[in-house]
């Protein structure tokens, strides 16, 4: 059971776009919408705010357009899970990713659980999503996007992406989408 200042309340907006979601996408930001080669070429214009514009600049267009088809073709909304959740609000976050271009709803973000739990054990990212599901799922199909590998609470919904293969690629999009379809035919996450 989650203490309540665990708990993630959804706004208006969040709710609204949960309750037609046909799946859940956990995303995180670093090695997923950015990669080690995306800075080669300067990001193209955009109309954010010039006090996020940094931040924006730190997104592909290419991995974000990947999570726009992945939600387009499966019904999914997107749940933040990245650390970026802590040094910014829900309003900045989507602001930065309608920015470059994803269109489908960022309903909220996971909650901050403590490192270590009671017993002295570590406290992983796949807790925080486990716990964001026992707060708000009804029962959705689910995908996490991550380029860590601290998910054993959610390991057959991971796709591992890298910073160094080009974040979230057409091959982790592809398996993504068998992930929510449940297609467990496929190669190996």
């Amino acid at each position: 059971m989650l203490n309540p200042w665990q708990i993630t309340r959804l706004d208006d907006e969040g709710r609204a776009a949960l309750a037609t979601a046909r799946a859940l996408v956990f995303l995180d930001v670093d090695g997923v919408l950015n990669h080690s080669g995306m800075w080669d070429d300067p990001p193209p214009r955009s109309s954010c705010p010039a006090t996020l514009e940094f931040r924006r600049e730190q997104f592909d267009p290419a991995c974000v357009e990947r999570v726009e088809r992945l939600c387009t073709s499966t019904g999914a909304v997107v749940v933040i899970s990245s650390s970026w959740r802590i040094a910014h609000s829900l309003a900045e976050l989507r602001c930065m990713l309608r920015c470059r271009g994803l269109q489908a709803a960022v309903v909220g973000a996971t909650p901050r659980l403590p490192d270590r739990d009671i017993d002295g054990r570590r406290i992983e990212r796949g807790h925080e999503i486990r716990a964001w599901l026992d707060e708000h799922d009804r029962g959705l199909p689910f995908v996490v996007l991550d380029d860590d590998g601290d998910m054993a609470t959610v390991h057959d919904q991971h796709v591992r992406t890298s910073l160094l293969t080009g974040g979230f690629n057409d091959e982790a999009l592809t398996r993504a989408i068998a992930v929510i379809l449940g297609d467990k035919t496929g190669e190996p996450l």
